[in-house]
């Protein structure tokens, strides 16, 4: 195949293609209000090929190239493993799979590095350590258990192990401690969370969460849990309509926070949330960081899933929710946004103390 041209370095704007929104951050005020902001995007074409489908997709530090992964049991995508690498499928018929389902790409020249996986990464979650190395976890079928290592010295290679969660983990989130152990929290039908064990090695037990048993519903909408470090060192979890603190070395629940109204922001109700930026104001050690975490989108109702495979479909929320989640009581503050957004994300820019929001 024919390599593209190459075009323009752009970072941030390739990875999806996806239109930007970008808001500013006001102070919070109880009652809702539009923003004034008209500027509606653009879209530019960066590359007419990304090999697969991006439904993971990651800038890899110090090596200028986009991640990007899917699910393996599709069989197919628009470039092929490299002769003699093909996945084999079944033992007994000899069916293999020659396409790749992860690709690495050059931000500046869209060429596109082809790479093996053998397990299934599908609603998987996945991440950076401090050291910029990758870790993805969970995904389908036999992908569900497994913990995939990506080093930033060698991205040619992925290493895999399928038995090193103890619990299969299907639409789950992680997060990375102050201690730089990374924590596994939720997927479908599993209110529990794990800690990733060393590499090679697999996890006896995972610790039952039993405020994922509470926050599911008939449409479960508490995958994918909203999941932040806090400047404590405990783990800020939402799930669906709520929130808590998690203590991650006494494995306890140590605050809950009020119910963010309006309706359910996880998956498959599927909002979105970040955690703004930290303004350290005194080099004390001991000294107090606020945090405040802005959860956006949604649903209002609990049957959007079930009458969506229907062709009936409800508008989405408009609305977002601050929550300062290091206050004795904080309570939600709302503000909305230009329109209605669903199955979106939030990254923070790096040039100003802006958020970018992308929606897919």
């Amino acid at each position: 195949m024919k390599p593209p041209p190459s075009p323009p370095p752009r970072l941030l704007l390739l990875l999806l293609l996806l239109l930007t929104t970008v808001f500013s951050q006001p102070e919070p005020r109880d009652d809702l209000r539009l923003p004034t902001n008209e500027w509606k995007g653009e879209w530019e074409l960066f590359t007419d090929n990304s090999g697969v489908s991006a439904m993971h997709a990651i800038v890899i530090p110090n090596v200028n190239k986009v991640l990007m992964y899917d699910a393996t049991i599709w069989r197919i995508s628009r470039i092929e493993l490299p002769k003699g690498r093909c996945r084999v499928l079944n033992a007994t018929t000899g069916e293999e799979d020659c396409f790749a389902h992860s690709v690495l790409m050059d931000i500046d020249t869209a060429h596109l590095t082809p790479l093996q996986l053998h397990t299934d990464t599908w609603c998987s979650s996945g991440g950076l350590t401090f050291h910029g190395n990758l870790i993805s976890t969970g995904g389908f079928q036999g992908g569900a258990n497994t913990v995939r290592y990506l080093k930033i010295y060698n991205t040619s290679t992925w290493r895999e192990f399928p038995s090193a969660l103890s619990s299969p983990r299907w639409y789950s989130t992680q997060a990375q401690l102050a201690d730089g152990r990374i924590i596994v929290i939720g997927g479908r039908s599993t209110p529990t969370y794990e800690y990733i064990p060393p590499e090679g090695k697999s996890n006896a037990k995972p610790f039952f969460f039993d405020f994922l048993q509470q926050t599911t519903d008939p449409e479960e909408n508490n995958l994918y849990p909203f999941v932040f470090l806090s400047p404590d060192s405990n783990v800020f979890v939402f799930a669906n309509n709520r929130s808590v603190l998690l203590n991650p070395d006494t494995n306890t629940v140590v605050k809950e926070f009020p119910v963010l109204p309006g309706g359910h922001r996880n998956y498959p109700a599927s909002g979105m949330a970040v955690l703004l930026p930290l303004e350290v104001l005194s080099p004390e050690a001991d000294a107090v960081v606020e945090a405040e975490v802005l959860v956006c989108g949604g649903s209002a109702h609990i049957d959007s899933y079930t009458l969506g495979l229907k062709n009936v479909f409800y508008e989405a929320l408009r609305d977002c929710g601050r929550l300062q989640i290091t206050k004795p009581r904080p309570s939600w503050r709302r503000e909305v946004m230009p329109s209605a957004r669903v199955m979106g994300d939030m990254v923070i820019s790096q040039h100003s103390p802006l958020i970018s929001v992308f929606f897919s």
